[in-house]
């Protein structure tokens, strides 16, 4: 419906919850102003969004054919007795302000009220014989939790659960029951989520963009050159082809996508780029986006890339070659991606010459792309599994969208994976490009195969042999990861060599966490063998120690020690999340299933280095800071420090606040709306006879007598013994 309308949806953190506490995550929220039509009610009403509220409601089309209902009532809905979709609840308190008090009774059981919006129909009808539930929980948390949510998301850095997505997501099955494979490539389809004749196709919003765009383009000289030899050496390699009707706007379905030009200084490809814009829409329609499934994020966790690329000794980067335009685009589904382009170039004041061109393969800028990339190259490296196993899980687990980002323990296993990547990816039509590794020898060796080797980013302005991984700037001379900074601040890309002998087979790794008023956060270190943000903190330490012992564990087995300078917080962790109030014991329960509560220690605040990153540094401080790069002192010795208490004792006073009373009780409203037949009914319409249906009624009163007395003597024993 809010598409439908145009309104804008707001983001937020609430659920929707039925019968057996069964949960849906609801779009977000909007403010409307309703009115009756007579505009006498007006207001402005705050709706939580969701895909569907219930089910067809009356759960049938009711029979009113013998019905009276009086001309003179101006119904809200005359088509009330028919099974239809519900698009919007009321709040109670604006429903109870709209009710009046005129009510008119059809017969005892069905009655119509008067309200600001004509009158409505309520009761029941005889007749129906169905028995349908539906029941409706709104639930939100408008909590101080809620309102930190949106200042500290740690999702970006993967420091959170994988989102997990239903296995029926409609954007996955379309894609598996339409996926093809034609000519060394992919064809796809776009994931509808609506019918196409509910697109408008976009066609004055196109050219009024595309007038905009030519002024731009008459003015810069070299981007019109530059936008001119894209578009052609599009044409050229079939990525777009032109359309021959003989008007723009014929009769079918077809959208038109506004573009326009985007200059980047200092990549390594090319300055300039063509966006395309699928979210754009006429007033009151619907854009493609709009009308498409996005499909599930099926990228890796971008936490796990990065650490996975400071495991391996020969570190491996590269990415795919125009990666979405390497998957064709069905041919029902090219008119959904036209655009407007000129081959002409008029002088001012002369008419300006429209063609149309269309796209054959994917393209960027179209919300279900990331998604139609992400699983036809999960689909296509399948098929090698069985062969190439190894390169196969890395290509699964570090494609991050079309960036390939790893490495290998030595030269020679980065070099078989290389090439078997390479073909691999080449037999789904796409070229690995841009190849980089911290070893030259390596890099040696691709050339003389004919790769595609790194060029030099100019953006980077560090010195030389650098590129950028995953927006981070990567010396791969010195294999480092590096700041622009005026100190150039410099880490080490290598934290664990796995093929070093004096590196043990169990290695310690640990996590330290604090939290202030205006931060919490969480670091975590790797040992050699030589009050309720607090909480958050030790949360956030959970999560990230769960995404590094995932990891790290593929190389080395490890032991794990977390650390908090919070005695409050270890005394949470450590004590049952039942005995503490919803805000701790959601949290303390979630720390427990990510690590084990045995494995936290308390240190004092000197030996804890979060406790910068709760108090905030500058960038240089940041730089000169020992204990922030190496950890505390005790990580370099063979002893854990004096302080560690495995469970703090703390006066009452400081967990009280906490602590859940005994008598607290939850209270819920729930809204019940149901259709049921009762016993009689559903005996009647059993059987018709007379007799049959006395000798069940005698069958069923016998025998709920007889229980009566049973319990009865049963009740009356008790009384004698007591």
């Amino acid at each position: 419906m809010c598409d439908f309308l145009g309104i804008a949806i707001e983001k937020i953190n609430s659920s929707v919850s039925g019968l057996n506490s069964l949960k849906q995550n609801l779009k977000g929220k909007t403010n409307t102003l309703i009115s009756n039509k007579s505009g006498t009610f007006r207001e402005n009403v705050e709706f939580f969004v969701t895909e569907k509220i219930t089910g067809l409601t009356p759960s049938v089309t009711l029979d009113v054919s013998e019905i009276k209902i009086p001309e003179f009532l101006e119904l809200s809905d005359p088509y009330f007795y028919e099974a239809k979709e519900i698009h919007a609840l009321l709040n109670a308190d604006i429903f109870f302000r709209i009710i009046k008090d005129n009510v008119y009774k059809v017969n005892k059981e069905l009655l119509f009220r008067e309200t600001e919006f004509g009158w409505i129909a309520g009761g029941r009808l005889q007749g129906t014989n169905t028995n349908n539930f539906s029941c409706y929980f709104l639930k939100d948390n408008d909590s101080v939790d809620d309102t930190l949510k949106l200042f500290f998301e740690l999702e970006s850095l993967g420091i959170k659960d994988d989102p997990c997505y239903r296995k029926d997501d409609q954007a996955m099955n379309i894609f598996k029951e339409t996926v093809q494979y034609n000519n060394n490539r992919y064809v796809v389809e776009l994931p509808f989520r609506k019918h196409w004749n509910e697109l408008s196709n976009n066609i004055s919003v196109a050219k009024q963009r595309f007038q905009s765009l030519w002024g731009r383009l008459r003015r810069d000289k070299t981007l019109y050159t530059q936008y001119k030899e894209t578009i052609q050496d599009y044409l050229n390699q079939g990525i777009i082809e032109k359309v021959n009707d003989t008007e723009i706007n014929v009769h079918k379905p077809m959208y038109y996508l506004p573009h326009q030009a985007i200059k980047k200084e200092g990549r390594v490809t090319t300055s300039t780029r063509i966006v395309f814009d699928a979210a754009s829409h006429q007033a009151n329609e619907l854009s493609l986006n709009d009308c498409l499934w996005p499909g599930p994020n099926l990228n890796p966790n971008l936490l796990d890339v990065l650490i996975n690329f400071r495991l391996n000794r020969v570190a491996i980067s590269s990415d795919i070659r125009q990666a979405f335009l390497q998957i064709c685009l069905a041919d029902k589904h090219k008119d959904f991606v036209r655009f407007l382009w000129t081959d002409s170039n008029p002088r001012i004041g002369e008419k300006l010459t429209l063609q149309v061109y269309r796209f054959n393969r994917v393209i960027f800028g179209v919300n279900s792309s990331p998604f139609l990339l992400a699983a036809t190259i999960k689909y296509h490296i399948e098929k090698y599994n069985e062969i190439h196993p190894i390169t196969v899980q890395h290509l699964d687990s570090f494609m991050y969208v079309d960036d390939w980002i790893t490495g290998q323990d030595t030269r020679e296993e980065a070099l078989f994976m290389s090439r078997h990547a390479k073909n691999i990816m080449k037999e789904a039509g796409m070229e690995m490009r841009k190849w980089i590794s911290s070893d030259t020898v390596l890099m040696a060796q691709w050339a003389a195969e004919g790769f595609d080797t790194h060029p030099m980013d100019a953006s980077i302005r560090l010195g030389t042999n650098k590129t950028k991984v995953l927006g981070m700037a990567w010396q791969t001379l010195d294999d480092c990861l590096t700041l622009d900074t005026k100190d150039n601040l410099r880490i080490p890309r290598l934290v664990l060599d796995s093929t070093n002998d004096e590196v043990s087979d169990l290695i310690e790794i640990h996590i330290f966490c604090d939290a202030s008023k205006l931060a919490y956060g969480a670091a975590a270190y790797v040992k050699l063998p030589l009050p309720r943000l607090e909480l958050l903190g030790a949360l956030v330490a959970a999560r990230l120690s769960s995404r590094v012992q995932e990891i790290v564990r593929k190389k080395k087995e490890c032991k794990v020690f977390h650390w908090t300078d919070s005695k409050i917080v270890l005394f949470w962790i450590k004590g049952s999340s039942k005995r503490w109030k919803q805000f701790v014991a959601n949290r303390v329960q979630e720390i427990s299933e990510l690590t084990d509560p045995d494995s936290w220690f308390h240190c004092s605040g000197q030996d804890n280095p979060s406790d910068f990153l709760s108090r905030g540094l500058s960038v240089d401080t940041l730089i000169s800071n020992n204990k922030w790069w190496t950890g505390p002192a005790f990580l370099r010795t063979d002893e854990l420090p004096k302080t560690v208490s495995e469970c703090p004792k703390l006066n009452e006073v400081d967990y009280l606040p906490e602590l859940k009373s005994k008598d607290s009780k939850e209270h819920t409203v729930l809204t019940l709306n149901f259709n049921q037949t009762f016993f009689f009914d559903h005996l009647l319409s059993r059987s018709n006879k007379f007799l049959t249906i006395v000798r069940v009624l005698s069958f069923f009163t016998g025998f709920y007598l007889t229980l009566e007395i049973q319990l009865t003597r049963k009740r009356d024993l008790l009384l004698q013994m007591r």
